[in-house]
């Protein structure tokens, strides 16, 4: 089989000269996952979208299975898978202690990641303080009214989205607009705001699974939408997972997939106005804003809200006054 992309998410710095303030324009470039899985019999389907979807593999693989039940009437109630929290955990560990970490040029420490994941794996309860590092990355306002996308199973899903389709994987709205997904969201926005709030959400919930708390890490559902109709939700270490299929016999006549990518990677999200928040608490009495410090902060933000593939920041074309 070939190698597929996943694709990858793509922010462009554009500096306004009328305003001196930066903006961060988000491209995410994501295959059409319909036209690759479209009349593939269910368990080529089934072997290919773990494959496809690496990074939550587990969840992924889940949702798939869920879907298909209901499309073949068998409806799956609401409850935690813990394979899938077990990966998501896994996913927050390592976001927490290796990714973090080597951004603010901290150390990496491999022997406590390593420990951390045969934990997980063995859910073992294990004590993990919160890195006292999160409280540097500063407590900025969220620019404009931030939108959190609640925790929906997938009968209160289809209430809202009765059907789903490639235009709205691409672009996701929640009541018209775009929202956002993940452990911040599932907190209710309670840890504040800012690029700390997100990655404090993070911490916390891993804390609680750590803890052997109740988290919602892992909470999946599937629900027969009509005959031959399914849709699966997953709640993994990124977000709302949504699969959908319709089968004709045993072969899919349709395949959606709505990750958690796509949402908080919508151009029309957090991340197109989360430098104009950030601009005043830096250096309130700056005349201005360097690029450099821009872009070091849209690169905290996009690790924040963490993308399920690779990512980079390009430089855009100024947007120069119009008088």
């Amino acid at each position: 089989m070939a190698v597929f992309d996943p694709g990858r998410v793509i922010a462009t710095l554009q500096r306004d000269e009328g305003r001196g303030e930066f903006r961060l324009a988000v491209t995410c470039a994501r295959p059409e996952v319909a036209a690759i899985l479209r009349h593939r019999d269910v368990e080529t389907v089934r072997s290919l979208i773990p494959v496809m979807f690496a990074v939550c593999g587990k969840a992924q693989g889940l949702a798939a299975d869920l879907a298909i039940a209901a499309a073949r009437g068998f409806g799956t109630p609401v409850a935690v898978d813990r394979e899938v929290a077990a990966e998501a955990a896994r996913e927050h560990a390592w976001r927490l202690i290796l990714d973090w970490p080597e951004r603010l040029g901290e150390r990496r420490d491999l022997a406590q990641f390593a420990t951390m994941v045969r934990a997980i794996q063995a859910s073992h309860r294990r004590a993990w303080p919160i890195p006292q590092w999160i409280d540097g990355l500063g407590q900025e306002e969220d620019a404009g009214h931030r939108r959190l996308l609640p925790v929906l199973n997938a009968e209160e899903s289809a209430q809202t989205w009765p059907r789903l389709d490639a235009a709205f994987a691409r672009f996701p709205l929640w009541r018209g607009a775009a929202a956002e997904t993940g452990a911040f969201a599932r907190a209710g926005g309670a840890t504040g705001d800012g690029v700390r709030a997100r990655v404090l959400a993070r911490a916390e919930e891993l804390q609680r699974h750590l803890d052997g708390r109740p988290t919602l890490l892992g909470l999946a559902s599937g629900a027969t939408l009509a005959p031959g109709v399914g849709r699966s939700t997953v709640e993994t270490a990124r977000g709302l997972l949504m699969h959908e299929v319709e089968l004709v016999g045993d072969v899919v006549e349709r395949y959606v997939v709505v990750a958690p990518t796509e949402w908080n990677f919508h151009p029309g999200g957090m991340l197109d106005r989360c430098l104009l928040a950030t601009e005043g608490v830096i250096d309130p009495a700056a005349g201005g804003y360097p690029e450099d410090r821009a872009r070091r902060r849209a690169a905290q933000w996009i690790l924040a809200m963490d993308p399920c593939v690779a990512w980079t920041i390009e430089d855009g074309a100024q947007r120069r006054p119009v008088h």
